[in-house]
């Protein structure tokens, strides 16, 4: 099995041309070196991609094309191609997360893979590495999301952890949106083998533990990029003090006022504070499009 891989001219830059037209076309074969299981059965099968959009460079080129085996087309695909033997070896070792640990999460929580191509081309030694296209790159932050979404990216980097993977790059980056609106992580070409001993279940709006508790490096910053938690802390008097305090209400604050603090005082400062944590919680709702499920006592 090989791939012809179908690539405008101007590669390096943005194609098609500025009046659409793409002058000609330069074409590297590729050898199969693996491919999804229903696909080995095809024996010969021939390859191509069709590529159209250059979309992130760095130490390997990826691009979005359209698929066609034996001359029919199957549909968009995303090409990570890289030259050289360091580069080579990051993408076959990419491309045995998809064929091993992460192939159960293929098609819902990860892109499927296609096939991983290999061969020698103008630039010397070739890898390519040929996944589904799930969705367009991620355009708004995180933190901003609706509730939804975050749950969702959450349950997906959470999924990953337990196929015994890290990341090790997430962000908006490494995430695409589907039409349906489901996320899809991507980018996995400096992932590593993990065991996670996450310390304790996500859960939405809880005060935000200590990292110790939760015991996985790379869960605990997602979860703060994706406001997956209340502040651990409110800002009273110059001082942090458990949020619980200032949703039990101003008297719980003023309860807990320093000794010998002027009443009035620690009272017009619980009032600040409270105000505070209400601008945040109307923020969050806006955002989520939906009432946080916390209630701030009177």
């Amino acid at each position: 099995m090989a791939l012809l891989l179908l690539t405008p001219a101007n590669a390096a830059g943005a194609f098609p041309d500025d009046d659409g037209a793409v002058d000609f076309t330069h074409v590297d074969t590729l050898q199969a070196v693996r491919v999804r299981p229903e696909a080995s059965s095809k024996g010969g099968a021939q390859y191509s991609v069709d590529v159209s959009h250059l979309l992130h460079e760095g130490r390997a080129r990826v691009c979005q094309g359209t698929l066609s085996v034996d001359g029919h087309r199957q549909g968009e695909v995303v090409c990570k191609i890289g030259c050289g033997s360091q580069v080579v070896e990051r993408i076959r070792k990419e491309a045995d997360l998809y064929r091993g640990k992460l192939a159960p999460l293929q098609g819902r929580y990860v892109p499927t893979f296609v096939g991983l191509f290999e061969g020698e081309t103008e630039d010397g030694e070739t890898a390519c590495l040929v996944l589904t296209h799930e969705g367009e790159r991620m355009q708004q932050s995180l933190y901003i999301s609706g509730i939804d979404l975050r749950k969702r990216v959450m349950d997906a980097l959470v999924a990953v952890h337990q196929a015994g993977v890290r990341h090790s790059d997430f962000g908006e980056h490494s995430i695409v949106i589907r039409k349906d609106n489901t996320p899809v992580l991507v980018g996995f070409g400096g992932a590593e083998d993990h065991d996670c001993h996450l310390g304790i279940d996500i859960r939405f709006y809880q005060p935000q533990p200590h990292n110790q508790a939760v015991a996985c490096e790379e869960v605990y910053w997602a979860c703060v990029v994706a406001a997956v938690w209340l502040p651990a802390t409110v800002e009273f008097l110059n001082s942090p003090v458990p949020i619980q305090w200032a949703l039990e209400g101003s008297d719980s604050l003023v309860a807990h006022a320093p000794k010998g603090t002027d009443p009035d005082l620690a009272r017009m400062h619980a009032e600040l504070t409270r105000e505070d944590l209400l601008e945040w919680i109307e923020e969050r709702e806006l955002y989520d499009g939906q009432p946080l499920p916390i209630k701030m006592r009177d």
